[in-house]
This record gives C-alpha cells, structure tokens and sequence, in this order.
C-alpha cells in the first residue's frame, strides 16, 4: 500500500485532477502529483515541507486512500486500514507560527502586556510559559525582542488611525509635567473632542524632556508635537495647564493668550490652601489633630484596640476604618483627616487617655471647631470631587459650580471665632480668584448657551449681556461665512456671449412683487439671525442636571441650526487638566521596578497604546 502525503492535512480533494486549501480556500490542478500543491503552501503559507512518509487519517481522503490491485483477470477495490496513533498525529500537527490564529494570538498578548504593565519579559518567564505550555501547548512563545518589534508596529499602525480620527477636529488639550523616581522629567499631553453627541479622550504620550523647563523650550515641544500628530494649530480651542509660570507662558506662546485656560482644580485647591493658611488658630488645631493622627498610625498595639472598639461597636470587618494622614500637596487630604478623626474620636479617646506617651488631647470646644470647620470645607470638597472625577468637567458647568460654592458657604452658619475667620477667608479667596469669571475666556459663552444653566447663574447683569452680545458677533460672522459661501458655489459663466431672447409679448408674473420685497429685506436685515438666541434663551432651562448638553442640543438643531454649531464648540471644551494628572498615574505605573529600563520613546508608546480601548485594538 502507498503511503499517503502530508500535503493532503492542508488540502480537499476535489476530484482527480483538483484540490482545495483549506486556509486560502484557492483550487489548484494536481495533474496527477502534488508538487502544485506543496509549491502552494511553501510560497503563501509559509509551511515547510514536513518530514516524508507522513500518513494522514483525513476522511476527505478516502478517494486517494483507494488503489488498484489486479489479480488475474479481476480488478479489486482494496481501501487502505493505516491510520497514525493519537500521539504521531499530535507530533505532526503544525504549531501555530503563521496564519489567523497566530495573529489573533500576537495581538492579545500585545493588548495584555500594553493594558496590563507588564515588562516584555513576562513572555520568558517560567510560569507564563507553563500556562501557554496547557492553555494552548502548540503556540510558539515570541521572545521579548520580537514584543517590542511587535509593539513598535502596532504602534504605528494604530497611531496611523488615531490621527486620521482626529483630523480637522476642534480639541481641546490639557498637559502638565512629571518627574519619576530616577528624576527624569516627561512632558504629558492628552486631546478631547467630540464625536457625533459623545465627548472622547485621548492620549497623545509623554515627552522626554532633555532641558531645563522655560516656557521656551516647552514651547518647542508643543509645536513638535502638534506637528508629529498632524494637528492644526487652529483647530486647538483651548489648552489647560496647571497655574506655573512657566507652563502658562509656553501655552500662550504656543496657541495664543485668548486659549489658555488655568486649571480649575488646581485653582480650588490654592483657594483652599489660602483660606486654611491665613487662618492661624486652625492650623494650631489641625496640628494637634496630625500629632494624634501619626501617633496612632505608628502604633500597632493602639491600631489594634480601635479595631477591637470598632467591632465591639457592630462595624462589620470589611467596613473596619484607619486613621487618614493628610498630605500636603493635596488640601482635599486634609478634610479627609478632619473627617475620619471626627467619626472615630469617640472610640480612640479613651485609649489615648490610657497611655501615658500619647500626644496632647484635643479639648471639646476644639471638636466644634473642628466640625465647623469640616461643614464650611465640605462645598470645597463636593467641587473637588466633581472637577476630578472620571467624567472631565467641561467650560460650562464651572461658573454655576463656582455660584453654588459661593451660596453654599455663605448659608453655612458659624460661632466660633476660627469658623467666622475660615468662612471669611474662604469667600475672600472665591472673589480674589474668580471675581472675572463671568467675562473671562470662553466660560459666560459656554454657560449661556448649556440648556441647564442659561442665564441662571450671572450675578452681574451686564456680564450677561456682554456674553449676549458676543454670541450675536459669533452668528454674525457665520451668517457673514453662510453668505460668502453661497456666492462662491453659484455657477457663472465666463467667456460666452450673453443671449437675449426676443419676446414679441413681455413675460409677466405676480410672484416677481414678492421676490423684490423678499430680497430687499434680505439685503436690508440688521439682525435677523439673533433671534435663533433670543427663542432659546426665551425657553426654560432643562431641569434634570444628568441631561446631556450635547443630546439636548441634538434634539434642538432644527429649531437653532446656527446656535448648535457654536454651542457644541463651546461646551466641549475642557475645564481642567486632572486628565494628565491621570496620565502620570498611568505613566508611573508603566515606568515600574520591573520596567526601569525603559526608554522615553517606547514609554510613550506603551502609554498611547494602554490609552485605547479594546474596540480600538481589534
């Protein structure tokens, strides 16, 4: 009996004369051999010839399985019994080093290391392998070389589709700097904008920087930047930044004063900072509560009696509560101390009594302070948390947000001298920095125009006006735009004699009074497209707070087509620049003990890529 080849595990036969891929699913000719076919598989699939003499157990081969044997004058059909073994056709399976799979496989890995921080040496580690080795034992692992190629690619390509999706755009960008723990410093910079009714962020990476941090040279990486994504200066609305001097100047050398925009969250936090500052008597208080905050948190013994005080009480282990120490740089830290040292002071008074070492106690009349001071710092930490959380604040909800805090604290009653000085302070420090918000940037103009808000929280009435009176000039210049437009797609005629037909009878028609009165009145028009604002504005606000501008917006694009265009413009640009402190966070976790070594470029490649979500990969 002939042996049967091992082209046919890749290939259905037809008939006699023709075979099918089972990969391309291309028809070849056999003419009798299989020397098409193997020339087939070396070529565009990329499998070796296999070792001779394999033998195949393929059921789509019974007709080739089939031969002749004669015996005298009668021919007899003798089918072929040889079948490998489960462990010979194992051995003979091709690994999967090219086609479908293998990709689909290469790309997972690169999405895992990417999303999950893992060093490219993970891929040479022990214990990954044996999991390969079970979960699917015929992949050849890649080494850490050909993941860093792999990686590199990938990066181009999806870099190639980022740009094409933010091309001709209007984004609004926020960046900061960051220093890691070997004291390199990286200049971070993220890009939003709007698709269809959906606000997108993105990461464009983070930027070795080699010189000293003037605005000069920060300015050059920002063009660089812009240029290495195809970015048109004049599509950037605004860009936010922390209030540094040198940052600020670069931002506005770079894209101009009138788009740079101070971070809001980093101004609360000033805000904060000055009003707890001036006020002496609470920082003497707060001292005494970080004293008893360290102590406790240095001590086992007494960390271990106010769990057992907490459990006595009904707290449940999961909800068991620590001191919180503050940290500086951080004001909401602050509050956070304040706040858990109120909730447990019952529990760990006792305790502190009890031993002789622990630092000076506060009195009763220091924990009303104290809880005054809490419930006059709480507007300030609800704006925090909502400048900061993971759906970016946008330019128009900042100036009712910044009303709000105003009224909130203002309602606060107080008796105590630090409360009175703490409330006093804190007003002070809102007027000093947002005194000008109602006039300053683009803010009044993105407030009047969020169906929310509207006209609501202007305090000065010619403030409102004045942000009125710049959105007419804004449709006054797209109506000017409209016009120039219609006047260059109206087709005209050059070079060809005029024809003038001769009527014996002059036409006439009605219609032509009406035309002439309608054009005159076009021609004549001062402000006709102001009263789009005048009907919005005229229409109450939407009352529900989770309503998206944008959907709103949507539904009424029909009623104010050229109110719609700016007003997206301007709602969708960010507040803050909490965006690249994230992406720091992301950045020194990419930059780990385990990735020390890695360089700039490839860091802001890994930090691009762990930005993209999973429909972006695949």
């Amino acid at each position: 009996m002939g042996k049967i080849s091992d082209i046919w595990q890749h290939f259905d036969k037809l008939n006699r004369n023709e075979s099918k891929c089972k990969i391309c699913k291309k028809i070849y000719k056999t003419s009798g051999n299989t020397t098409n076919l193997r020339t087939h598989l070396e070529k565009m699939h990329n499998i070796p010839k296999s070792a001779p003499g394999t033998l195949t157990n393929d059921p789509s081969l019974d007709e080739c399985d089939e031969h002749d044997t004669v015996s005298g004058d009668t021919t007899v059909k003798k089918k072929s019994s040889a079948q490998m073994s489960i462990a010979q056709s194992f051995s003979h399976v091709s690994s999967f080093s090219s086609g479908k799979n293998h990709t689909e496989i290469i790309d997972a890995l690169l999405f895992c290391i990417c999303k999950d921080n893992l060093p490219f040496s993970t891929v040479e580690g022990q214990g990954f392998k044996h999991f390969l080795s079970v979960a699917c034992p015929l992949y050849n692992i890649p080494t850490r070389n050909t993941i860093k190629n792999k990686i590199d690619q990938k990066y181009e390509d999806l870099a190639r589709t980022f740009k094409e999706r933010i091309k001709n755009k209007d984004v609004s960008l926020t960046s900061d700097i960051w220093t890691d723990l070997q004291m390199t410093s990286y200049l971070g910079i993220t890009i939003h904008f709007l698709e269809k009714n959906t606000f997108v962020s993105g990461t464009l990476g983070v930027y070795e920087l080699n010189e000293r941090h003037k605005s000069e040279y920060i300015s050059s990486c920002f063009k660089q930047i812009l240029s290495d994504w195809e970015i048109n200066k004049s599509n950037v609305l605004a860009i936010v930044t922390d209030n540094a001097a040198n940052m600020k100047k670069a931002a506005q050398d770079t894209f101009g004063i009138k788009k740079f925009i101070p971070c809001i969250a980093h101004t609360i936090n000033l805000i904060a900072d000055g009003a707890i500052t001036n006020c002496s008597k609470l920082n003497e208080l707060i001292e005494k509560v970080r004293n008893i905050v360290k102590f406790v948190k240095n001590s086992v013994i007494i960390n271990d009696e106010l769990r057992r005080k907490q459990k006595s009480e009904g707290i449940p282990d999961g909800k068991i509560l620590n001191m919180i120490l503050d940290v500086k740089t951080r004001w909401n830290s602050l509050y956070y101390m304040v706040e858990r040292f109120l909730f447990l002071y019952k529990m760990l008074a006792p305790i502190l009594l009890e031993n002789p070492k622990a630092p000076n106690n506060i009195s009763s009349r220091d924990l009303q302070d104290l809880k005054e001071c809490k419930d006059l710092l709480r507007p300030l930490e609800d704006l925090t948390k909502k400048l900061s959380g993971q759906k970016y604040a946008v330019l128009s909800t900042i100036l009712p947000l910044i009303n709000c805090v105003r009224d909130a604290t203002s309602h606060i009653e107080v008796t105590s001298s630090i409360g009175i000085d703490l409330k006093k302070n804190i007003l002070n420090e809102l007027n000093v920095r947002f005194n000008n918000l109602e006039i300053f940037y683009d803010f009044p103009i993105a407030t009047l125009l969020d169906p929310r808000f509207k006209t609501l929280h202007f305090k000065d009435p010619a403030n409102c006006v004045k942000a009125t009176d710049k959105v007419k000039q804004i449709l006054m210049k797209l109506e000017l735009e409209q016009r120039t437009q219609i006047q260059l797609n109206e087709p005209t005629t050059i070079g060809e004699p005029e024809v003038t037909e001769v009527s014996i009878t002059p036409s006439f028609d009605l219609w032509t009074y009406h035309t002439s009165k309608a054009n005159t009145q076009i021609e004549d028009r001062t402000e006709p497209i102001y009263q789009e604002l005048y009907d919005f504005l005229a229409k109450p606000v939407v009352s529900n707070l989770n309503t998206s501008p944008l959907d709103a917006w949507e539904v009424m694009d029909s009623m104010y087509p050229n109110l719609h265009k700016i007003a997206r413009q301007k709602i969708g640009i960010i507040a803050t620049s909490v965006p690249s402190e994230r992406l720091f966070s992301k950045s020194s976790a990419t930059l780990s003990k385990t990735r020390n070594r890695l360089q700039g470029k490839r860091m802001s490649k890994l930090v691009f890529l762990s930005s993209l979500e999973k429909e972006d990969w695949f």
